[in-house]
């Protein structure tokens, strides 16, 4: 339905606001749309079972036994999500602390990957609370220079110096 095209009385230029109040109420409109799609199926799984089991209690058994899961996402992104990496990002090179860098670089995790199963959501937070301050992440401007930097230092600590001759 975001693609569908809809006859305007004037070609006047619609402002920003006016664009972005469109996008919220699509926003809105699917996410509605989602909620309804869900409770239709999981209705549908509810009836399933009171078809195929002779009593309301069977039903009800063969159902929390199946442990059925159906789940619609609640946002879409109807926002630039470029624009959106770009803000966190220059948040991260802010640095406002090791507590505020996690928080953004969990949030933008979430908003990358939202269908993340609880087991690799929990991976990745512990991943990103392991990282250290004021060391970048590779990848990162200056990370691997920095990273050559850090490894170099350690294989010359393992090196034994020649004698200087006199």
């Amino acid at each position: 339905m975001a693609h569908v095209t809809f006859h305007r009385e004037s070609l006047a230029a619609e402002s920003a606001e006016a664009l972005r109040l469109k996008h919220t109420e699509l926003n809105e409109m699917l996410a509605g749309l989602a909620s309804a799609m869900q409770t239709v199926e999981e209705s549908l799984v509810r009836y399933y079972y009171a078809w195929t089991n002779a009593t309301p209690d069977a039903a009800a058994a063969a159902h929390e036994k199946a442990k059925v899961s159906i789940t619609y996402p609640r946002e879409f992104f109807t926002k630039d999500f470029l624009e959106e990496l770009l803000i966190w990002a220059q948040s991260i090179a802010l640095d406002l602390g090791l507590t505020f860098t996690q928080r953004i670089k969990l949030r933008a995790a979430k908003s990358l990957d939202p269908d993340m199963d609880e087991t690799t959501l929990k991976t990745v937070e512990d991943e990103i609370k392991a990282q250290k301050e004021g060391v970048p992440p590779t990848g990162a401007p200056g990370a691997d220079a920095q990273l050559l930097r850090d490894r170099a230092a350690g294989r010359l600590k393992d090196v034994v110096q020649p004698p200087v001759a006199a």
